[in-house]
């Protein structure tokens, strides 16, 4: 037969939890002092179990974190802004844009945006307007590690625009053309899903006499 533990005084809280267990009584080990400092130990003895089992449960949590990995999430948003054309005829114009796309993970997603905007000429009676798509991959740099974080990103994209002007009976458009730009800016958090950014913006079409654009914008992004 194996050595069994033999009962002995209570003169610590490891003792208590040793000969004043369940399976102490089991084996009948229990010591003769448990009674006496069940009102010592026995809060001690339960807040230990239960640190144990909220252990556990946050060890499977992260396990099941982990085997889902970093799940897809569509996000949604727009701006306002100001821009800027490289050109001696149109004036500054106003710009607004919207977009949706998906977040792989929180250093890349990518989205699709429509862009409109419009201004005057240096002709009183003449304006411009100027529509664009584009895809764009964006580049984000977390600022802290936390899930919501506020972050700066990069955005380049390609896509095709097209500039018309004209007086409102006769408008004189230029063919669609390939357009590139690209976007830097700072986002931060105003909840778990929403957020407000503020970017720059550069535009040019590839080829030759084109205008340009640059912009300033401000924006709200909504994420699924």
């Amino acid at each position: 037969m194996p050595n069994m533990a033999q009962a002995k005084d209570i003169e610590s809280y490891e003792d208590y939890r040793m000969y004043c267990s369940p399976a102490a009584y089991q084996y009948g080990i229990q010591s003769s002092d448990c009674d006496r400092y069940k009102d010592i130990y026995e809060n001690q003895l339960q807040e230990e179990l239960e640190q144990r089992q909220i252990r556990r449960r946050n060890t499977k949590q992260e396990e099941n974190d982990a085997n889902q990995g970093n799940p897809i999430k569509g996000y949604i948003g727009g701006s306002l802004g100001v821009f800027f054309p490289d050109s001696d005829v149109l004036n500054t114009g106003l710009g607004v844009s919207l977009y949706g796309g998906a977040k792989f993970n929180k250093y890349f997603a990518t989205d699709i945006e429509i862009d409109l905007l419009g201004g005057g000429t240096i002709s009183s009676d003449i304006a411009y307007g100027v529509f664009a798509a584009f895809i764009n991959p964006k580049f984000i740099l977390p600022f802290t590690d936390k899930e919501n974080s506020a972050s700066a990103y990069l955005s380049p994209g390609i896509g095709i625009s097209t500039l018309g002007v004209g007086d409102g009976d006769i408008t004189v458009t230029d063919d669609t053309r390939l357009t590139w730009q690209a976007k830097a800016g700072i986002s931060a958090p105003v909840s778990k899903r929403l957020s407000i950014f503020g970017q720059i913006r550069y535009t040019s079409q590839f080829e030759e006499n084109t205008v340009d654009f640059f912009g300033t914008e401000i924006g709200l992004n909504f994420e699924f």
